[in-house]
């Protein structure tokens, strides 16, 4: 299971130091880091928490639903949904928010990957909800090797390698909320591989700025990229301000897909794909998708 995956991340305004805005309660964790007296942040990590606003204040919002996790010999699990609004009105008053974990990848050959889960905030009655990734589709041995396909979510996960010729082992596809005023960012997953001439490949999980790709030549398709929110959220969240990477396909034999990324690397948080073996956890509070 990756590690607890959503952010919040506020500006106050410019008349009293930013800690006295808030007063923070519930089961989870949580971080403020005060940059000046005009501006810090909040962070959410994990559990279930309220937020008590003493006034009426502006802020940049963003959550990240849970990466979902890998299938078994299957693909990349997709990112959690990316929903962020900026300058947004937050009154005065107590706001529910709900962080949530990565799915855990799947164990056996009879199902796909779990998905991640949701994060949410509530604000007047009205809830935002960023949807937890899709996970990655497993192999389905107990039903003649075919592939299965990535479950949907904030973005797919990816489809499974099969044995044989099959439009079953598609990827997931997104199925993010869309709210007006907020960015909305998923994809959907790549597709996994036919017959075993040329190796086995899955697909990888799409990612918050780009789909997963198919899986190759013996090799699994890298996951979707992440994306970059260091314009409005700055380094200090995420993977050095980068989100939603999707997990890379794996592979039996050959190549095995590569994390998501996005300019450089595994920013964006999502798991490499392995050979013959099992994958690496999207990294901690950034919605990365993993496989196993």
């Amino acid at each position: 299971m990756t590690s607890p995956i959503s952010s919040f991340t506020n500006a106050t305004d410019t008349t009293i130091p930013s800690a006295t805005n808030f007063i923070i309660s519930g089961s989870g964790i949580s971080s403020i880091q005060t940059i000046d007296s005009t501006y810090s942040y909040i962070i959410f990590s994990s559990g279930i928490l309220t937020l008590n606003v003493i006034k009426d204040i502006t802020v940049d919002l963003l959550l990240v639903g849970g990466g979902g996790g890998g299938g078994k010999f299957g693909g990349g699990g997709g990112a959690g949904q990316v929903l962020y609004t900026t300058n947004f009105n937050l009154p005065n008053g107590t706001h529910s928010i709900t962080i949530g974990n990565g799915g855990f990848g799947a164990v056996d050959l009879y199902g796909n990957g779990n998905n991640g889960n949701n994060s949410s905030i509530t604000i007047n009655a009205i809830t935002y909800t960023a949807l937890g990734g899709g996970g990655g589709g497993t192999r389905n041995d107990s039903g003649g090797y075919y592939g299965r396909a990535g479950n949907n979510g904030g973005s797919g996960g990816g489809g499974s390698h099969s044995d044989f010729s099959s439009a079953i082992n598609v990827g997931g596809s997104s199925t993010k909320n869309i709210y007006s005023n907020w960015t909305s960012l998923g994809n959907a997953g790549g597709e996994g591989k036919d017959i075993t001439t040329g190796g086995y490949g899955s697909g990888g999980g799409g990612g918050a700025g780009s789909v997963g790709a198919n899986a190759g030549t013996n090799s699994g398709g890298n996951g979707g990229s992440g994306i970059n929110l260091t314009s409005i959220f700055g380094t200090i969240v995420g993977h050095s301000g980068w989100f939603g990477g999707g997990g890379g396909g794996g592979s039996y034999s050959g190549t095995s897909g590569t994390a998501g990324f996005g300019n450089d690397g595994l920013f964006g948080g999502g798991g490499n794909g392995t050979i013959n073996g099992s994958g690496i956890n999207g990294l901690a509070n950034t919605g990365g998708g993993w496989w196993c």
